[in-house]
């Protein structure tokens, strides 16, 4: 964990009723998206804004491609460094005290920031909402994801209410549509710079641990945009999976220690490691057949994302025979499919 540059409440110029809200925006090598993202910063209808947009070393055009924008927002350039490194050289410039890490590849909706803020109070340290996901084939967007070749997927339902129980079902917490109060991130170190994946979860952690308040908005006001021309290798799936793991069995650790493990608690924690054996299932049968068998740790494994089915023949027999059932299935229906559009 790295120790703060900085001091917490070293900047507040806001007022309670309209408090300054920094966006914040890493960027390293994101020209085809950097310009939609800033727009989206500049369009929101809060207008207490201050935008900063820091070059970690690109080499393509993404600054050329935003500087008719330069009146409007600061922009910073440095030598690469890393993205916690870039977030917290950010963090250190914002004097907002509300700010929103805007990934560069993502874009908000014009009401993010207004919205979250209207359900902040005195207590609230992050407000968090769903973000849409927008799957594309192509580099270069138009019309926010209108282009062919995109699909806009609203946010996934949750199964929780409890904070912890989110935590380990993981899709409440993607970075952009985060809204943190500065001084509480200031609080927990700011993002840890050796932390080499999962960073938002990792800080999330950090905050939870820490007693911070959160504060949930139902509705969808960021979009993350994932390519599939940026695709994960088997090698980065499977580190992604095992740092998700490793955070949750932290969490776990921690509500044990304190009794606080309550059967949603349980049931959330079985379910990501389901979930996550079978995602590990054809890169890693070792390790995906070790999570399969923590998945059960707690007690009789829950009903939630997988089929009910599904759920019987891995209780009864197992990941191997789950897992092969599964892709028999997988394969009648694409044959079904192919047969059916001949």
């Amino acid at each position: 964990m790295t120790e703060p540059r900085w001091r917490a409440g070293d900047i507040d110029s806001a007022t309670a009723r309209n408090p300054l809200v920094s966006i914040l925006i890493p960027c390293r090598n994101a020209e085809a998206w950097i310009e939609e993202c800033v727009q989206s910063a500049i369009a929101q209808t809060y207008k207490n804004l201050e935008i900063i947009l820091l070059d970690d070393g690109s080499t393509d055009r993404s600054i050329e491609a935003v500087r008719r924008f330069e009146k409007r927002m600061r922009i910073v350039q440095v030598a690469p460094g890393g993205v916690g490194l870039a977030r917290n050289r950010l963090l250190q410039l914002s004097s907002g005290t509300w700010i929103n890490f805007l990934d560069a590849d993502d874009y908000l909706l014009p009401d993010k920031i207004a919205e979250q803020l209207s359900v902040t109070d005195e207590g609230t340290s992050v407000v968090y909402s769903p973000p849409f996901v927008l799957e594309s084939s192509r580099l270069r967007l138009s019309n926010h994801g209108s282009a062919p070749g995109s699909c806009l997927h609203g946010p996934s339902p949750s199964n929780y209410t409890d904070i912890f129980a989110k935590f380990f079902e993981w899709t409440a917490f993607q970075t952009s549509a985060l809204l943190f109060k500065r001084s509480s991130v200031v609080d927990v170190g700011g993002w840890n710079e050796l932390e080499p994946i999962c960073h938002e979860h990792e800080l999330i952690l950090r905050l939870l641990f820490a007693g911070k308040g959160f504060c949930s908005h139902p509705k969808a006001m960021s979009v993350y945009r994932r390519t599939n021309t940026h695709s994960l290798s088997r090698a980065d799936a499977i580190s992604t999976i095992k740092g998700r793991m490793k955070l949750s069995d932290l969490l776990e650790e921690r509500l044990l220690a304190s009794q606080q493990l309550t059967e949603e608690r349980c049931t959330a924690l079985s379910e990501a490691r389901l979930g996550m054996a079978r995602a590990a299932y054809q890169i890693d049968r070792t390790f995906a057949q070790a999570l399969g068998r923590q998945a059960v740790n707690h007690g009789p494994l829950a009903v939630q994302r997988s089929s009910k089915v599904y759920t019987h023949l891995f209780r009864y027999f197992g990941l191997d025979i789950a897992e092969k059932v599964a892709q028999m299935h997988r394969n009648l229906v694409r044959i079904f499919r192919r047969r059916w559009r001949d």
